[in-house]
């Protein structure tokens, strides 16, 4: 659950009740802290890599109703 409320954290707000949830099950959970720096350090070498290769890249960005979508099948898997 709380790698879910991780990566939702990334697209959108957290509401107060899952940002308490979140943070009081890491105040715990050594797992879970492991499992968010080493998202946050793939995520820096992806982006590290993606801006030094020769290749063109390209961003995507999703829109708000994609968001949406996946905020909203986030929370019916709860």
């Amino acid at each position: 659950m709380t790698t879910k409320l991780v990566e939702k954290e990334r697209i959108t707000q957290l509401n107060l009740r899952e940002k308490l949830q979140m943070r009081m099950h890491l105040f715990m959970c050594t797992a879970c802290k492991a499992y968010i720096r080493q998202s946050k350090a793939l995520e820096r070498i992806i982006s590290n890599w993606a801006q030094s290769s020769k290749t063109p890249t390209r961003t995507f960005t999703l829109s708000d109703n994609a968001k949406k979508e996946i905020i909203k099948k986030i929370a019916a898997s709860d």
